[in-house]
């Protein structure tokens, strides 16, 4: 980031304080720009995948994105493969997340060859869980190592560029929406505020917004215990537990998310929503 980089990201930081950007309105408009998206891929493109590959607690959620945007679409979607991605160890190197390699046609149920796979998050940068997530596609034994694999990522951009050398992998992007200076995990704020804040005291006060948007959608989050990770189900549980209308206000809730998706790919058709590449 050079000097002028640095002193717009400052003021536009503080702009954004200025004028107390509706955090839930945004994460709609991301939600439409996303379904958006893949209906452009789906439809449009007429692309077909062979997996639907997400990552880390964000990818809890944006798979559930992903797979509603499909049935709106009258689409059948793919094996769907979400990994509990750590990106860095102590001192900043890469995590080893090798031992993962094994969940890959675990989780594709039975045996089949990747050719085309989907990648979709809330947010990339560094690219660094994607790049983990198919480095663990080229050691499943679903990978023909002669062709390769084709991955198409589709999440916002924070900035994302593709650095990593690995033969085997050619990749393709599609951005639904650009960074905001200043705000992150966008779509993890459609989540109601009451609701939000209760399953937060019901946890930790600290615990990320995003992390909240998993417990609910997905009924898990990723948790480290030594040098393994892992999706945990039990604060899900310890929230579902400790407020006495849970599952009523996550069904009220399940169907807006699904209403918004709806909307999103509405507005594609319409051409309400354009894309500029």
């Amino acid at each position: 980031m050079d000097r002028f980089d640095a002193t717009l990201r400052t003021e536009t930081i503080a702009l954004v304080d200025r004028l107390a950007v509706d955090r839930h309105a945004l994460a709609l408009s991301r939600i439409e720009l996303f379904s958006a998206t893949l209906h452009r891929l789906l439809v449009e493109n007429g692309e077909r995948y062979d997996a639907l590959v997400t990552a880390g607690t964000s990818g809890l959620y944006m798979q559930a994105l992903a797979r509603a945007t499909y049935r709106l679409l009258a689409i059948e979607p793919p094996p769907t493969i979400c990994l509990p991605i750590v990106r860095f160890a102590e001192g900043g190197a890469l995590f080893d997340n090798t031992s993962l390699a094994a969940e890959v046609c675990r989780q594709l149920g039975e045996k089949r060859r990747l050719e085309r796979v989907l990648f979709v998050d809330d947010e990339i940068r560094r690219g660094t869980v994607a790049h983990a997530c198919f480095d663990l596609l080229l050691r499943s034994d679903c990978v023909d190592a002669g062709k390769g694999i084709v991955c198409t990522i589709v999440a916002e951009n924070h900035f994302f560029e593709w650095h990593w050398d690995q033969p085997g992998i050619a990749v393709r992007y599609l951005a639904p929406a650009r960074l905001l200076y200043g705000l992150q995990h966008n779509i993890a704020h459609c989540l109601p505020n009451d609701l939000r804040e209760e399953a937060r005291r019901c946890v930790d006060p600290k615990i990320g917004h995003h992390e909240l948007m998993a417990m609910v959608v997905a009924g898990s989050v990723k948790r480290m215990r030594g040098d393994t990770a892992f999706f945990d189900e039990a604060p899900a549980r310890l929230v579902a537990s400790r407020i006495p209308d849970f599952q009523a206000r996550r069904e009220r809730f399940l169907l807006d998310f699904e209403g918004w998706v709806q909307s999103g790919v509405r507005k594609y058709r319409d051409g309400e929503i354009r894309f500029r590449f």
